[in-house]
């Protein structure tokens, strides 16, 4: 059984801890094979990989998508290739919050980490923005551009301007729910909330 190629790959695609089960010479025949669907499966397994398998871009490239704290155990020139890290965000922004505060700094990597939106954890991705990315009007337009939620989190004297609060409800009604009562009536957030997304 454990010399089965295509049972231990169905197997460990449903629970990682068979790639402990797999025998050495087993796993040698198939090794990319075995790696890339114990990676689909749980990213956090990438540490137990070979030093020769952690070398390979897609294997790292699959464990930061599926588990992004595995990013601190991929190799550095991984960690420091911007394509590398473009091509994660796209996958899973929560990539952003495993970054040097260096890479989280530009403006770009931000922008590329919510291009394809957030589904959950916003708020844990929010408190991973760099504050000198959150302090500033025209920065926080482009953010909410992309992902309107962030709105619910940003600071009390951005949530109060209508220029961001109407952009917020522009891009999700339900962001009403965050903009200060005094502005509920005016015309720019009735309208924002009548032709959102």
């Amino acid at each position: 059984l454990k010399d089965d190629f295509e049972i231990n790959k169905k197997a460990l695609s449903k629970c990682p801890e068979i790639y402990f089960l797999i025998k050495d010479n087993v796993k040698k025949k198939n090794s990319f094979v075995y790696a890339e669907t114990l990676l689909k499966t749980n990213g956090c397994y990438y540490k137990y990989l070979s030093p020769d398998l952690k070398q390979n871009f897609d294997l790292s490239l699959k464990a930061v998508i599926s588990c992004p704290s595995a990013f601190k155990d991929i190799p550095e020139k991984f960690r420091c290739n911007q394509h590398f890290v473009t091509r994660g965000l796209q996958f899973n922004p929560h990539i952003y919050s495993q970054l040097s505060l260096t890479d989280r700094l530009r403006i770009g990597t931000l922008l590329a980490a919510l291009k394809y939106g957030l589904a959950d954890n916003i708020e844990q991705f929010y408190k991973s923005i760099p504050s000198k990315l959150i302090n500033h009007k025209v920065r926080i337009q482009k953010i909410l551009e992309l992902e309107p939620k962030i709105y619910k989190f940003i600071a009390p004297r951005y949530q109060a301007d209508m220029g961001i609060a109407t952009l917020a409800v522009k891009g999700s009604y339900k962001m009403i729910a965050d903009v200060p009562n005094r502005l509920h009536f005016n015309n720019s957030i009735i309208q924002a909330f009548l032709y959102s997304a």
